[in-house]
């Protein structure tokens, strides 16, 4: 995608073709074919990311697909309920930056359906018990808002990370897919 303008995200339509792989109403995850690649054809590439779809028209006046965000990475989702509850990783992000006040040491990790462990980085360990309470407090909250329960959250100190890998703050462990 490039930014037009009006500083909003438009899919490159006009190279690619792109299939909308629907999550719900706002929420896809593109499926690409480029017919200008000739030595490695890319058809049907289902890419990882998860997109908000705008949902007015974009003012510049382009015709390509406006994105309003990009919501992460699909493997990154939490999924309830035999994944039919779907929670994206920038919105718990985000509650977190708003009801924590902006404390980022941390690690959310879904472990499995019915288990989420909260990890705090070692660096914060004199306030680890009263943020790891608020921190638990958010995602309780969070979850009970989308109608998520018999979910426990533990606690945990220092982060989960293998050497080489991006690190991750919020993501679920595969096999919960």
């Amino acid at each position: 995608g490039v930014s037009c303008t009006e500083g909003v995200m438009h899919l490159n339509e006009d190279v690619i073709y792109v299939e909308k792989e629907m999550l719900n109403k706002d929420y896809f995850i593109p499926v690409i074919t480029d017919f200008t690649r000739s030595s490695q054809p890319v058809v049907r590439y289902r890419l990882d990311d998860v997109l908000k779809l705008k949902n007015e028209p974009c003012s510049c006046g382009s015709a390509f697909l406006a994105i309003e965000e990009i919501c992460g990475r699909e493997g990154d989702v939490f999924q309830f309920n035999q994944n039919t509850i779907k929670i994206f990783s920038d919105l718990i992000a985000r509650r977190i930056a708003v009801e924590v006040n902006g404390f980022t040491d941390y690690q959310i990790i879904q472990l499995n359906e019915y288990n989420v462990e909260i990890r705090i980085s070692d660096a914060a360990e004199q306030k680890h018990e009263s943020l790891s309470l608020h921190l638990k407090n958010c995602i309780e909250k969070l979850l009970k808002e989308f109608g998520v329960q018999l979910v426990s959250i533990s606690i945990e100190k220092g982060f989960v990370h293998t050497q080489g890998n991006k690190f991750s703050k919020i993501f679920r462990i595969k096999q919960v897919a």
